[in-house]
Order: C-alpha cells, then sequence, then structure tokens
C-alpha cells in the first residue's frame, strides 16, 4: 500500500511538473546591440582593422627639411605659399597571422573637398633625414609594429581643424580629425 501511494504521489508530480513547465518564463534577454563604428577618430585613437591596430599619432608642420638625394645633402624647401604637414602614423599587427600595412599612398590628407597625397609618395629616390618615414604595404608579423612620418605639402594657411586624414584599410577607410 505505501509503495502504492508513494508511486500516485510521483506520477502526480510528474503530471504536475509538466503541466506547468512552459508557464515559468524566462526574463527576456536585452536585445544584442551591435556599435556602429566611429566615421572620424581623434589624433591618438586606434582602429582594428583584419588585424592591424591603425593610429593617427599626431602632426607638425615645418617650413624645410634636410634630405639626401643621391648621395648629396640639401635643405628642401616647399613651393611659395605652401608648407610641409608632416603625419606620425601607427600600424600593428594584433592578429595571429602576418599581414600587410596599409601603402603609404593610403594614407591621404582630405581639405576643402581635395585630396593631397603624400609628397614621399613622389619622390622616392629621396632619402629624408633626421626622420623615420613610414613604410607602408610591407607584410608584418603579430606584435611588430610599422611607424614613421608621411609627409605633405599644402597650402600655408591651411585650417587644421579643416583637414582629416583618410586612411584605406583592407575593408575599411577611416579618417582622423586633426582639430584638438
Amino acid at each position: 500500500m505505501k509503495l502504492k501511494k508513494a508511486l500516485v504521489i510521483f506520477v502526480l508530480v510528474a503530471i504536475i511538473s509538466v503541466c506547468f513547465a512552459g508557464c515559468i518564463e524566462e526574463p527576456p534577454s536585452a536585445p544584442t546591440v551591435t556599435p556602429t563604428p566611429k566615421t572620424e577618430l581623434s589624433l591618438g585613437e586606434s582602429v582594428i582593422v583584419d588585424g592591424i591596430s591603425f593610429t593617427v599619432v599626431g602632426f607638425e608642420e615645418s617650413y624645410d627639411y634636410e634630405s639626401a638625394w643621391y648621395g648629396t645633402n640639401e635643405t628642401v624647401y616647399p613651393k611659395e605659399g605652401a608648407k610641409f604637414l608632416w603625419i606620425y602614423v601607427r600600424a600593428e599587427n594584433v592578429g595571429e597571422l602576418a599581414k600587410k600595412t596599409p601603402g603609404e599612398s593610403s594614407v591621404v590628407i582630405l581639405y576643402k573637398n581635395e585630396v593631397i597625397y603624400p609628397k614621399v609618395y613622389w619622390t622616392t629616390d629621396r632619402k629624408i633625414i633626421d626622420r623615420k618615414m613610414y613604410d607602408g604595404y610591407k607584410e608584418i608579423y603579430p606584435n611588430i609594429v610599422e611607424e614613421g612620418w608621411a609627409l605633405f605639402e599644402v597650402p600655408e594657411g591651411i585650417d587644421i581643424s579643416q583637414a582629416k586624414i583618410r586612411v584605406e584599410l583592407d575593408t575599411r577607410i577611416v579618417r582622423w580629425s586633426l582639430a584638438s
């Protein structure tokens, strides 16, 4: 009799459990939000695209620089009404495989709806003295950094707050503002 009574209680508990199993709701989970990538970064901010962390670190302005051209050192001046704008960039492989860094010509200045290309891109025989130039489109392995200066010749009266640096990374184009 005790066994029969225990069996009846067990069956009743099982039936009640099955009946109410769908009645207890889990609290709704928060919706998954995919952050929208920033369209414009500030100096010093990094973006990671396809295993490369890229940063526009800072900039300097000058009216001359020293260079060596076919073994002869010389001082180079900008064209009349222009000055030099030096942009310091940094690419680091933060992935697990070798990756190519953006090329020198992938780093450009956008100003007043015009694209200004780096000067060194056009003067490959000229070596800049006292500055390490950015050497892009180079395969680098994990934890390796390629960094240096990109040189541009810009209008002397350029409004730096209106200038943007555009970098073409493998699958994304990113902009940095030079405004402080």
